[in-house]
């Protein structure tokens, strides 16, 4: 679930939105594709699309989670490589 509040940027952009609605889904390997559909208060509305990779934009941000996220991430590289050692002996 993602909730967010815009109220005062909207306003500013002069844009009078009645709803958002945003659908993710899954696609092939990391990628998530995404649809925002923004309804304007009348009848008008426009859709936007796209992907984006889930573990890649974890990865890159700095708060507490995705410095735990990395970390763990490392961690699995580090037992594959010792288990890879421990294989050639």
């Amino acid at each position: 679930m993602l909730t967010f509040k815009a109220d005062s940027a909207l306003v500013g952009l002069g844009a009078k939105i009645k709803n958002i609605s945003v659908y993710f889904s899954k696609t092939d390997g990391d990628e998530v594709s995404y649809t925002a559909t923004y309804n304007f208060v009348g009848v008008a509305s426009i859709s936007v699309s796209g992907t984006f990779n889930i573990e890649k934009l974890i990865l890159s941000c700095s708060g507490m989670l995705c410095v735990a996220a990395r970390a763990l991430k490392r961690r699995h590289e580090a037992y594959d490589r010792q288990l890879k050692k421990i294989m050639r002996n």
